[in-house]
């Protein structure tokens, strides 16, 4: 045998099919991790789809149910069009309670009166949602199995489904509707698909949810093949997230340090790579710092800022909201925005009071900080949400912003 003929042996050909598949798959996400072997779930076309809402095993860090709970969805916060690249990455604050680059660049955009809202809204993190499908619409659709469906909850999918809900439990608390998700005992979703257009061009979305009782159980074996969502978001580190913000060279991303502000050391982020991702450069930067004692908490409290329940504050990150509660201690709150939203655990030196207006004496003219009128009830801050609409646009998040349709 010559060379020639023992290399044909030898060659391995790739699959032409791999192409066809991944460049219908539409994106490659970077704020969740694709199960391997799993696709993400998209609407392709206008018609009708019979979907199960596939359960699974909570995880840690999940707003909405408890670790080893049986749930059906995971709400998570992006960052949306960051960098050179305009992708999208996990909100280190709003996801794991952790400093993060660009909900401080934000801050500083807010308290640069000359920034325009458009911009500020621009790098506000937004609420986003993942879900497990089974497409039972067709035969092909069927053989693909759990999908993983990410999508807007604003105006999308996930608030849809929420308004569903809560109709379900205005009729009745145990309405079966509100078992869905069940392995025995649950629902199928028929949803409506349509085209529908935006200033960005058009995209198939949901438009319409009817439930019906499932003749058959699905086994408790498929929470073995159901992917905990939980562990799919992806933590950027806070450097990394930086480096990409502000485009600073990869050379330059070693001298990035993780902000000490409002992190009692030692810290688990600190010692451990794995739960953070962070790199044994990052740790070795870190490492010496752990052998300073951790510093009892001598912040400020809500007495000490003048502030009580009632009173109009400003936040970086929520705007002006009104102050619901305050903890024993006074140093942390419970607040509410425009919106109606509340936020726990605020710490009170991440607000300002903000001050009633009082007259002014008569042939003065000296400048006084800004003010606004008091009102136990937060003004709504004005953006593209209270403005009028002819039609939603697709993929809105909660503060008006237009986000980029995911089926693209």
């Amino acid at each position: 045998m010559d060379r020639r003929e023992q290399e044909k042996r030898t060659l391995r050909y790739s699959d032409a099919r791999k192409r066809i598949d991944g460049h219908e798959q539409g994106f490659i996400p970077t704020t969740w991790k694709i199960p391997e072997g799993m696709e993400s779930f998209r609407f392709k076309k206008a018609g009708m789809y019979k979907i199960d809402i596939m359960p699974f095993i909570v995880g840690k860090g999940n707003r909405f149910a408890e670790e080893g709970e049986i749930y059906w969805e995971r709400t998570f916060y992006s960052h949306r069009g960051i960098g050179a690249n305009k992708q999208d990455y996990c909100c280190l604050r709003r996801n794991w309670g952790e400093p993060c680059p660009v909900c401080e660049f934000s801050q500083k955009l807010r308290s640069d009166p000359s920034t325009s809202e458009e911009k500020i809204r621009a790098f506000t993190e937004k609420e986003r949602q993942l879900f497990l499908f089974f497409d039972k619409s067709t035969q092909e659709s069927r053989e693909k199995r759990i999908q993983v469906y990410e999508t807007s909850h604003y105006k999308a999918f996930g608030e849809m489904l929420e308004k569903e809900l809560k109709f379900a439990r205005a009729e009745s608390n145990d309405n079966p509707i509100l078992r869905f998700f069940y392995l025995d005992g649950g629902m199928t979703l028929t949803i409506m698909a349509e085209d529908q257009t935006w200033t960005g061009g058009s995209f198939v979305g949901p438009t319409k949810i009817q439930f019906s009782t499932r003749s058959v159980a699905y086994d408790e074996a498929i929470l073995d093949e159901a992917p905990c969502l939980d562990n799919l978001l992806i933590k950027v580190p806070y450097a990394e997230l930086k480096r990409i913000l502000h485009q600073t060279p990869e050379k330059e991303e070693q001298k990035e340090q993780e902000p000490s502000k409002g992190i009692s050391l030692p810290s688990r982020s600190m010692t451990t790579g794995t739960s953070n991702g962070a790199s044994p450069a990052h740790e070795e930067e870190l490492k010496p710092l752990a052998k300073f004692p951790p510093k009892l908490k001598t912040g400020p409290t809500a007495e000490s800022k003048g502030l009580s329940v009632g009173d109009i504050v400003i936040h970086s990150g929520y705007g002006n909201c009104g102050i619901k509660s305050i903890s024993t201690d006074g140093t942390t709150l419970v607040v509410e925005d425009a919106d109606g939203e509340s936020f726990r655990g605020i710490p009170v030196e991440e607000v300002e009071k903000v001050l009633p207006k009082k007259p002014q004496a008569k042939g003065k003219s000296t400048p006084k900080p800004k003010e606004v009128d008091e009102d136990p009830v937060p003004t709504p801050r004005k953006t593209a949400k209270s403005a009028a609409k002819p039609k939603p646009d697709p993929d809105e998040d909660e503060d008006g912003e237009d986000d980029m349709n995911d089926d693209f």
